[in-house]
């Protein structure tokens, strides 16, 4: 028997885009699909770091310093997506609609897991290839 695959399509659930990505009757589709698509690619490589920590070899330093700066780059995309969405995105979508406010459930979203992908990229800067341990 064939071994199983793991994608990084868990733990954290995708968004699935089938409802809205086919409907080509308003732009807003097309923009709903694109940013459903970049969320996902987001969740994808936090569920890659994921499901590979445990599998990085204690021994191997060169792996784990690449893993930790997979794991910073990682966090840096994850934070310019906020601020550009913060800055360009939510405020072109209040423009357009006239509805002053209307994106800051948005931000404070942002805002509310801000600390712990403060800390998660803290920690991937700071860690020491030699003290990484993906099991923990």
């Amino acid at each position: 028997m064939a071994a199983k695959k793991i994608w990084a399509d868990t733990p954290l659930h995708l968004i699935d885009t089938t409802t809205f990505s086919r409907d080509n009757s308003h732009a807003a589709y097309y923009v709903a699909t694109q940013m459903a698509l970049a969320h996902n690619g987001i969740l994808r490589g936090l569920n890659s770091i994921y499901l590979q920590a445990p599998n990085i070899p204690l021994a191997d330093t060169k792996a784990k310093h690449d893993f930790l700066t997979y794991m910073q780059c990682w966090s840096e995309s994850m934070h310019h997506h906020h601020e550009c969405e913060e800055t360009i995105f939510f405020p072109d979508i209040e423009r357009i609609t006239g509805v002053e406010g209307l994106m800051e459930q948005n931000v404070e979203q942002h805002r509310a897991f801000t600390p712990g992908f403060d800390a998660f990229q803290e920690y991937a800067r700071a860690c020491k290839p030699k003290d990484f341990d993906g099991q923990k």
